[in-house]
């Protein structure tokens, strides 16, 4: 058996344990972004689920 085969089979075993005996996930790690930006001087900044900022729509006030 070659090792890409043997790999996925241990993980459709990690899936199986995962999904049949009711394991619970907790996320170790979610993405934090911290913008340094005044909007008292500069406007068109919104906050955003995808944290996209066009820099076309950034004008200063």
């Amino acid at each position: 058996m070659p090792a890409g085969e043997k790999r996925l089979d241990v993980l459709r075993k990690a899936e199986e344990i995962l999904i049949n005996d009711d394991m619970v996930i907790i996320p170790l790690y979610y993405y934090m972004n911290a913008h340094c930006i005044d909007t008292e001087i500069w406007g068109g900044w919104n906050e955003n689920v995808m944290d996209v900022h066009p820099w076309k729509w950034i004008y200063r006030k």
